[in-house]
Parts: C-alpha cells; structure tokens; sequence
C-alpha cells in the first residue's frame, strides 16, 4: 500500500477531496470525490461531518496518511463562512478523531509550484498539467484539492 495524501479544497456549498500518491513526475490522482453540503443548522452539520468521517476513515485504510488543506483565507476577497466552517470540521475530524496529519497549502504559492509563465494563472496551467483530457469531474474546484496534494508531496 503506498502513502496517499488527499487534497481538500472548501468551498461555500462542497469539499473537493483528491487522492493521490506519488511525487515529481510519479504524481498520480487515484481519485477525486465531492462532497455537497448545507450547514444552516445543526442537522447539516452532523451531516457534514458524517459525510467527512467517512471518506477520510475510508482514505486512511487505503494509505491516506497525510492531508494537504487548500486553506481558506479572510478579507474582502476571502473565502465564505460556509467554507471556513467546512475546513474547521474537517480538520477536527481528521487530526481529534483519525489522527492523520494536516498541511495547511496557501493558494497563492501555487503559481511558482506550478512554474506559470509570467502573467500565466495557475488553474489553466494546472489543467494542463493534472486534467489535460477534462476526465476529472467538477475540476474547477477538484484543482485547489489536487494542487494542495502535489505542493505537499513535493515537500
């Protein structure tokens, strides 16, 4: 079994979780999932929560040892209060109940990971690189989860 690290990326109403394994040029997506969700009130949240507990217990017996978080961020142009919350039940999940652990991947780094030409954004080239043929599902939030997982694993 090899070590997996899954990529999240949160956003207001889903978490985009990629699994992969491998590094450098031996980078590999084992798969991608995504998980909808509305936590307007505690039911959603109990939800969320099962929903996470489950995917991420399923990823650590298959060797998902590790988590690369495409983290939130705050500010005029930062990420919605439904995401952070998603994050935070996540992250409570995967280090107080799976013990796995998290790396916390700043998107604004993702530019240089992926050696963009200057002026060059890092969805298109991450595309071109990760998805070129458009088999990956919903792979316009799928990439922050891939991109967390590959900056990790070139650590």
């Amino acid at each position: 079994m090899k070590n997996r690290i899954l990529g999240i990326n949160c956003t207001s109403d889903a978490v985009f979780i990629a699994v992969t394994e491998g590094a450098g040029e031996d980078f590999n997506i084992v798969s991608t999932d995504r998980l909808t969700f509305s936590i307007e009130g505690a039911d959603g949240i109990r939800a969320l929560h099962h929903a996470i507990r489950t995917v991420l217990s399923g990823a650590k017996k298959e060797g998902g040892n590790r988590i690369a978080v495409n983290k939130c961020f705050s500010g005029s142009r930062g990420s919605s209060v439904d995401a952070i919350k998603a994050e935070a039940i996540m992250e409570l999940v995967a280090v107080s109940e799976l013990a796995l652990d998290i790396e916390r991947v700043a998107p604004h780094g993702f530019r240089s990971l992926l050696k963009c030409d200057p002026g060059q954004e890092w969805r298109p080239r991450a595309k071109q690189f990760f998805n070129p043929n458009g088999e990956i599902k919903h792979w316009s939030r799928t990439d922050g989860a891939v991109c967390a997982a590959y900056n990790v694993a070139t650590l």
